[in-house]
């Protein structure tokens, strides 16, 4: 049962959320079972619901990981959630990254089979590799399984990376 501040929250957004009851009303008891998490971000949450409530079984189990992110998410959620499968499992990671990778996220998710298990590695490089990104993904499959020994010494290797690059093929 939500508590009486999720209530207040509720009460106070009434107007919206009776604007989008078409909406909302197929995922009633999902909603009102998370409701104490949710209620805290319905302003993030309601101009997107067309969008997100229809994963909203995939995104629940991951709602500790995803909420805190929730305002950044949900503008963004026509692109992310098509990969969700995917995605979900690996946003403690990705998340923290969010603002670096959501500019080329449509250059990467195609991508996303390949890189996602590298993510942990790559990731806190992100900023220098990800100006580099056009040219790196063509060879992604072929660099990754070697990303921790390049990485070692990524200074050198990007300065150098238009002049590798052609002889890798």
């Amino acid at each position: 049962m939500p508590k009486s501040r999720t209530y207040r929250l509720l009460f106070k957004n009434v107007t919206k959320l009776l604007s989008k009851a078409p909406t909302l009303l197929p995922h009633g008891f999902a909603l009102f079972a998370n409701a104490d998490e949710l209620a805290p971000h319905i302003d993030a949450i309601l101009p997107h619901a067309d969008v997100l409530l229809p994963h909203l079984d995939k995104l629940l189990p991951y709602k500790e990981t995803l909420l805190p992110y929730i305002d950044k998410i949900a503008p963004q959620a026509a692109i992310l959630l098509p990969h969700a499968d995917a995605l979900l499992p690996k946003a403690h990671i990705l998340l923290p990254y969010f603002d670096l990778l959501m500019p080329v996220a449509e250059k990467l998710l195609p991508y996303k089979n390949i890189m996602l298990p590298y993510a942990e590695v790559l990731l806190p490089h992100a900023e220098k590799l990800l100006p580099h990104i056009d040219m790196l993904l063509p060879h992604a499959q072929r660099l990754l399984p070697h990303a921790e020994d390049m990485l070692q010494d990524i200074d050198v290797l990007l300065k150098h990376i238009d002049k590798l690059l052609p002889f890798y093929d």
